[in-house]
Formats: C-alpha cells, sequence, structure tokens
C-alpha cells in the first residue's frame, strides 16, 4: 500500500464524522461528533470475517472499534451473511427469476433500513460470478438496493468485488464488476481489489487465508485501511468545537517508531493521521527518541545522580510546556529496567514530570510499560511499573501491554518487531487503537484523573497498612470472584523482598498480613496479585 493510502487508513473516526441526522446518498452533512450514529453493513463472507484468524482481526470488526472509540454510542450493525448474493439483499418481495435465491428478510437492504441507519456499507465479495449469475443480473440488484436507500435518503458505499480464484472467465467477471462498481459509485466506491489481486485476478498468496476466496489478516487489514481511507469528504467542525488542539508526546523507541515496517505505521505517525483527518487544525508533535529512559524527559536544570543521564534539552518536559500543548502524552515502555533504574526513581521522575505539567494546567496521559524479552527481574519491575501506572493515573493511563504481553513479561511472537525490544505493526495497529479510544481530540482535558475501573474479573484494594508499618503489614482488599492472591513485597531497587500466597479465595471482603520483621527500615512497594493483575501500594517500613 502506497504512502498516501498509509496515511489517511488512519482516519479511524473519519467515517462517522461525515455523517449527518440524515445525509443523502449524493451529499454529506455536517456532523456532531458527540451525536449517536448507527451503520449497517451488508454483506457476504468477508464482511462477516471469514479469512481472519480471530473475529477482532476482520475489518468490520476493526471498523466498529474504530467507530466506538469516538464515542461508545456509535453502533456498527453487521447483517452479513455467508454466501450471500445481490439476490439475497434485495427488498424483501422481491419475486426473483426461476433458479435464483430470494431475498434474505433478515439481511437484506429492507432489514438494513428498518434500523434507521446513518449509512450503509455493501460489500459482496464475489458469490454473484462464483454462482454464474450475469453482470446485468448484478447491476440490476445494485439498483434495487441503490433505489431503497435514496428513497430513505440513507447514503451508501459500495465495495468492489475481491479476487477470487476461479475459473478465467469468472475472473474476469469480477474484473468487469470492479470497473463498474468505480464507475457506478465514484467516490463511495470502496476498493477492495488492488493490492489484494493477482494480475489475473487470483488472490495474492500473501493476502489469501488459503481457500482461494477470503482474505487473512493482511487482508482484512488492508480491506480496514481502505474504507477509513475512502476518500469520504470530512464534515466542518460545528461551532464551538476545539480545532486548534496541540498534542505533544514524549517517549523513546516506540513513540519514535521503530519496530514497524514503515514509519506511516508507528502508532504515533497513525494518530496523528487520524487527528488531522478529523481537525486539520490539530497538531501532534513527537518528542520522543529512541533509548530514552525517565531521566532525558526531566526538566532542565535537573542535576541526575551519578550514573544516571542528564535531560534531554530539547526533548524534555520542559520543551514539551514550552510548545503550549493542551495535553501531554508520556510513552516510556521498559529503557528504565533495562538499565536497572529502581522502582522509586522511576516513581519520582513521573510524578516530576507530571507535577510540573499540572503546574502549567497541562493534562497528561500515561502509557504503561511495554513487555520485553529481559531478565525475569526486570520483567517482574515492568509489571509493577506497569501496575502503578494504571493505579496512579487512572482513567489517563493507557494500557500498552495487554495483548502484546506474554504471561511471564516477554514480548507475545505474534506483536514483536523479532529484536526482544520492539513491536511490529500489528502492536503499533493496536497501541494505536487504545490512543483513539482515549477521546483525546474531542473529550474534554480539564480536571484530574479519576481511578480506572478494572476490566473483567476484579481486585479492589482497599488498604495496606499500618503506614510506617512494624512488625507485619496488612493488606485489605475484596475480590468480585473467587481467585488465587499472592502478597509481594519490593524495595526500592525492584527487588522482591518477601511473598506468601493465599490460594483460592472467595468472593467478598479479606484482610491478610505479611510478615516483615526481618527486613531493615525503608520505603518498600507492597502488591496484591491475582492471576488477572496487581495493585501496588507504597508502604514505609520502621524497626
Amino acid at each position: 500500500m502506497n504512502s498516501a493510502v498509509r496515511i489517511r487508513a488512519a482516519a479511524a473516526l473519519a467515517f462517522l464524522l461525515v455523517l449527518g441526522p440524515r445525509a443523502l446518498s449524493t451529499g454529506i452533512a455536517h456532523a456532531d461528533p458527540g451525536t449517536a450514529r448507527r451503520l449497517v453493513v451488508l454483506g457476504s463472507s468477508t464482511a462477516l470475517g471469514a479469512g481472519a484468524s480471530t473475529p477482532d482481526s476482520a475489518w468490520v470488526k476493526r471498523f466498529e472499534v474504530a467507530l466506538t472509540a469516538l464515542n461508545p454510542d456509535h453502533q456498527l450493525v453487521n447483517l452479513a451473511t455467508l454466501g450471500s448474493t445481490g439476490y439475497h439483499l434485495r427488498p424483501t418481495g422481491t419475486s426473483p427469476p426461476a433458479g435464483r435465491p430470494s431475498p434474505d428478510t433478515a439481511h437484506n437492504i429492507t432489514a438494513a433500513l428498518a434500523l434507521d441507519p446513518d449509512a450503509i456499507v455493501i460489500s459482496l465479495s464475489g458469490d454473484d460470478v462464483a454462482s454464474g449469475f450475469a453482470s446485468w443480473e448484478q447491476i440490476a440488484s445494485f439498483d434495487s438496493l441503490l433505489d431503497r436507500a435514496d428513497a430513505a435518503r440513507v447514503p451508501v458505499w459500495v465495495a468492489t468485488p475481491q479476487p477470487r480464484d476461479l475459473a478465467p472467465a469468472a475472473r474476469d467477471s469480477l474484473a468487469a464488476m470492479r470497473d463498474y462498481t468505480f464507475a457506478k459509485f465514484g467516490s463511495k466506491a470502496l476498493d477492495f481489489w488492488t493490492s489484494l489481486a493477482t494480475a489475473s485476478g487470483s488472490i495474492d498468496p500473501a493476502y489469501g487465508s488459503g481457500d482461494g476466496v477470503n482474505p487473512n489478516d493482511a487482508g482484512h487489514r488492508l480491506l480496514f485501511d481502505r474504507v477509513l481511507a475512502a476518500g469520504i469528504v470530512v464534515a466542518s467542525p460545528p461551532p464551538g468545537t476545539d480545532t486548534t488542539r496541540h498534542i505533544v508526546v514524549l517517549g523513546s523507541s516506540t513513540a519514535a517508531g521503530i519496530g514497524p515496517s514503515h514509519p506511516d505505521s508507528a502508532w504515533v505517525n497513525r494518530y496523528r493521521a487520524a487527528v488531522q483527518q478529523i481537525f486539520p487544525g490539530h497538531q501532534v508533535t513527537n518528542l520522543a527518541v529512541g533509548g530514552f529512559t525517565t531521566y532525558h524527559v526531566q526538566p532542565t536544570g535537573f542535576v541526575a545522580p551519578a550514573g544516571r543521564p542528564s535531560p534531554d534539552p530539547t526533548h524534555n518536559i520542559t520543551t514539551a510546556l514550552g510548545l503550549a500543548p493542551d495535553l501531554l502524552i508520556i510513552n516510556l515502555p521498559s529503557n528504565d529496567a533495562a538499565n536497572g533504574y529502581t522502582l522509586a526513581e522511576q516513581f519520582e521522575n513521573y510524578e516530576r514530570v507530571v507535577a510540573l505539567a499540572e503546574l502549567a494546567e497541562v493534562p497528561v496521559w500515561v502509557t504503561t510499560t511495554q513487555p520485553r524479552d529481559l531478565s525475569a527481574a526486570a520483567r517482574e519491575s515492568l509489571m509493577v511499573v506497569r501496575d502503578w501506572t494504571l493505579t496512579r493515573f487512572g482513567t489517563r493511563a493507557i494500557d500498552f501491554w495487554s495483548t502484546v504481553a506474554n504471561p511471564d513479561g516477554t514480548i507475545d511472537s505474534g506483536y514483536s518487531a523479532g529484536d526482544g525490544i520492539h513491536l511490529n505493526d500489528g502492536a503499533h495497529q493496536l497501541l494505536f487503537e487504545r490512543v483513539m479510544a482515549e477521546s483525546l481530540v474531542t473529550a474534554p482535558v480539564v480536571g484530574v484523573p479519576t481511578p480506572r475501573a478494572p476490566a473483567g474479573p476484579a481486585l479492589h484494594l482497599l488498604s495496606v497498612g499500618p503506614n510506617p508499618a512494624r512488625g507485619r503489614v496488612r493488606f485489605e482488599f475484596v475480590l468480585d470472584r473467587p481467585e488465587s492472591v499472592e502478597l509481594l513485597l519490593y524495595d526500592v531497587r525492584g527487588r522482591l523482598r518477601d511473598s506468601t500466597g493465599f490460594g483460592r479465595l472467595p468472593v467478598g471482603r479479606h484482610a491478610q498480613w505479611l510478615a516483615v520483621d526481618g527486613l531493615p527500615s525503608g520505603i518498600y512497594f507492597a502488591l496484591v496479585r491475582t492471576s488477572h493483575g496487581s495493585t501496588a501500594r507504597r508502604v514505609a517500613l520502621v524497626r
């Protein structure tokens, strides 16, 4: 895919922003991004997700994630079914010719319009041709669909057929319908052919799932990008919308774009493209530099301890605030742990940077650490900082760990760039989606973060005390469902100093004690851990 397509492909919000309260199929009304929208997909196997390794990899599902990232009230309804043809989508009551299927009344244009959609996407991959239907029959089906949509004042986008391993004559028919789709629907035609097809019209092996019919994950990713980059005109923002928001990113190699196969695939560049597709006046300034640690982003004038790097005066918090940003994103994945910096150092460095931003009334979002193929002790440190970040920054913490990490803190091979440090294109797509889910381009950027509600089985740590503690520490917590629980205590250098397990505990409130009488006085970090995560608190021990 060329660079222009990749840049536009990240615009995960553009499709919904163009849709007015009821847009004409020949024109798009201005839209309020905060208004809930409904998009309906009609189609066959590819739109249903066939060929993708997981449901989340299918292009329609990816598109649904993009829409709900802007507004959780946005909806995507997928009416696609296996084997659907144009006849299946025709209006209810249509009488097909002999030997042709009747409309599927639960998955056709009538059912779609009954949902009162703001737009419809039609994706028929090639079952008409595979079934031997003539081109004029397919065109007649599309005309019947468009007539009903036009009457209801609902805009429709139509995907070209896709390449398929059929007989040469059938592949020629697919190519003819591809050309018809471009000519008939113009800017509302979605290109589901280019790159996926060989010169002969069969599926390129790099994009085929192996059945000669459906695309694989890479193919679905390409279709997802094409839908987002379809050239749909973006409506002007409604009056009163902040159209000049400036976002600054501080970070290291992941934010700098190391790992992906192309700069356009890096999460920050995808994010910039998406932001500017919605609001061209928005800016995303990336100050990230490979190898950076929390020390590099400290304020100019800060004197680092011996053996620690000094702040970089051109890429640190001082420079970031000098750009008068509306908000900051900090993405420092793992270099502190790799360099052996203590937990206390990392926490204090984060607190110093965030405090300066708060003084300047600039809100800060902080990503968690990321997995990395380090020693067991260093990976444990990454996980402690991950949990601290989620707890400390609450709704302004962004999860860059889940899915890309193995349980032991190494990088999942499906998301690794191959060096044990950096993440590949697929991982950067996940990170991009998670940043988009924060809705930073439209959400208010004032106030303070609130605690983040845990996903899945929840652990609620109520207290760790007394603080300071002498002899033993009491952990009080609540479980939403039965869990095996472990208590752990780390010193400021990230070393595990004590731990104890309590096996599987029932739902409800619990209080457990950890003996610490053999430990020296100092600052420690106490964790309560279950199979679904952990929560950390700082505690002082005295003798």
